[in-house]
C-alpha cells in the first residue's frame, strides 16, 4: 500500500475505534466477571449495539468524510466481527477453554491476514481486499466460533437480566469510547496539521505497537480472572502486592528487553516491511515503545476498576484525559510534527498510568482496612 493508503485506513481505524469500543461494552470482561448469565441474553445485546454502531459510523462517514465513506464502512463491519468473536472468547475464557481460546484466535488472525494479503496483491484494492476480510471472518464466526457458546445457552432469554448488564456495560462502553478517542486525537490533528502522508508514516510505524497491545491484551484477559478470585476471596494485601510490586516489575523487564531491541534492530524491521523511506522516522517508533509499555502497565489497573465496579473512575477519567490529550496533542504536534504525535501518547499514558494507580492503591487499601477492622470485631 502507498503512504497514502496506510493514512487513509489510519483515519478509518481512527474514526471507527472509539465507536466498537463503545459498542463493546466490554462485553466479553463482563461473561467473565459476571458468570452466571444466560449467553443468548449477552448475543442479543451484542446485536443492537452492533446496529448501533454501524448507523453511528455512516452518519459519521456521511457528514465528514464522504470520500471516504466506503472505507470506514467496511472497517467498522470488521470491527463488528471482531466485537462478535469476542463474546466466544469470553466464553472459553470462563470456562477455562484457553487451548480453544487460543487456536480460534490464532486461526482467525492468520487467515484473515492471508486472505487480505493476496487478495490485496491480486486485486490491488484496499477496498475490496477488506470486503473479502470481512466476508471471511463473518463466515469463521458463524461456523466456529458462535456454535459452542450459543448452544451453551438457556433458550429463555431475560429482558432484566439483559437491562442489568446494559446498566452495567454502557458507562464502561462510554468511558471505553474516550479512551480509545484520545489515542485517536493525535491521529487526527496530526492529519489536519501536516497531511494524509504524514498520518501514513506514523500508522504504520504504529502497527509495531497493535501486535504488543494484541498480546497484552490476551495477557490482561487472562489475568482478569485470577485478578477478580483474589478481590472476591479478599485478599486485598495480596492483590496491592501483584499490581504495585510484580506488575510494574514485569513491565521494567518487558521494557528492558523490548527498547534496546527497537534501538538496535528497529530500522532492519522497518525498511524490511515498508521500505527505507520509512526509517528516518525510527524515533518515533521508540517513543511509540515507551507509551506502549505505560499503557500495558495501565490497562492492569482498569481491569481492577472494572472487578471493583468503581464505574464512575472509568467514566470521568477518559473525559479528562481527551482535554489534556487535546491540549498536549495540539501544542506537541504543532512543534515536533509526528515526533509531538508519539510524545503526546506518552504523557497521556503516564497520566492515566498514574491515575489508575492511586484509585486502585486507593480503593484496595481501604477495603484492606476494612476487612482488618471486620477481623478485629470478631476476635474481641
Amino acid at each position: 500500500m502507498s503512504v497514502d493508503n496506510v493514512g487513509a485506513f489510519s483515519l478509518a481505524m481512527a474514526i471507527t475505534a472509539p465507536i466498537a469500543l463503545f459498542a463493546s461494552l466490554r462485553l466479553r470482561s463482563l461473561i467473565v466477571v459476571r458468570d452466571s448469565e444466560n449467553n443468548r441474553d449477552y448475543y442479543f445485546i451484542r446485536k443492537i449495539f452492533n446496529i448501533v454502531s454501524l448507523v453511528i459510523t455512516l452518519i459519521v462517514a456521511f457528514l465528514f468524510y464522504q470520500e471516504y465513506f466506503i472505507l470506514i464502512t467496511l472497517v467498522m463491519l470488521i470491527k463488528i466481527n471482531d466485537l462478535n468473536s469476542e463474546l466466544a472468547y469470553g466464553y472459553y475464557q470462563l470456562k477455562m477453554e484457553f487451548n480453544k481460546l487460543s487456536r480460534l484466535i490464532i486461526f482467525k488472525q492468520i487467515f484473515s491476514l492471508i486472505v487480505f494479503v493476496i487478495s490485496l496483491s491480486i486485486t490491488k484494492s484496499l477496498q475490496i481486499s477488506l470486503l473479502l476480510q470481512y466476508l471471511f471472518q463473518y463466515t469463521y464466526f458463524l461456523i466456529w466460533e458462535r456454535k459452542d457458546f450459543l448452544n451453551d445457552s438457556k433458550h429463555n432469554p431475560s429482558r432484566e437480566t439483559q437491562k442489568s448488564i446494559i446498566k452495567e456495560g454502557l458507562p464502561i462502553g462510554i468511558g471505553l469510547y474516550f479512551i480509545t478517542l484520545n489515542a485517536s486525537i493525535p491521529r487526527f490533528i496530526l492529519e489536519a496539521k501536516h497531511g494524509l502522508e504524514m498520518l501514513g508514516y506514523f500508522s504504520a510505524l504504529a502497527y509495531f505497537v497493535v501486535i504488543g497491545n494484541i498480546l497484552v491484551n490476551s495477557l490482561m484477559q487472562f489475568l482478569l480472572g485470577k485478578i477478580s478470585n483474589l478481590y472476591i476471596s479478599n485478599n486485598f494485601r495480596t492483590l496491592r502486592k501483584v499490581l504495585f510490586l510484580f506488575t510494574p516489575l514485569f513491565t521494567v523487564s518487558l521494557g528492558v528487553v523490548i527498547l534496546p531491541l527497537t534501538i538496535f534492530f528497529g530500522e532492519y524491521f522497518i525498511a524490511a516491511f515498508y521500505g527505507e523511506l520509512y526509517t528516518e522516522y525510527l524515533l518515533v517508533l521508540v517513543l511509540l515503545v515507551i507509551g506502549f509499555l505505560l499503557d500495558s502497565n495501565s490497562a492492569i489497573y482498569d481491569s481492577v476498576l472494572l472487578i471493583t465496579k468503581k464505574i464512575k473512575v472509568q467514566f470521568y477519567l477518559p473525559m479528562f484525559l481527551m482535554v489534556v490529550s487535546s491540549i498536549i496533542g495540539y501544542i506537541m504536534i504543532n512543534q515536533y510534527s509526528i515526533y509531538g504525535a508519539a510524545l503526546t501518547i506518552i504523557i497521556v499514558n503516564l497520566i492515566q498510568l498514574l491515575i489508575r494507580g492511586f484509585f486502585c492503591n486507593s480503593i484496595l487499601k481501604s477495603n484492606e482496612q476494612m476487612e482488618e477492622l471486620k477481623l478485629n470485631l470478631k476476635n474481641r
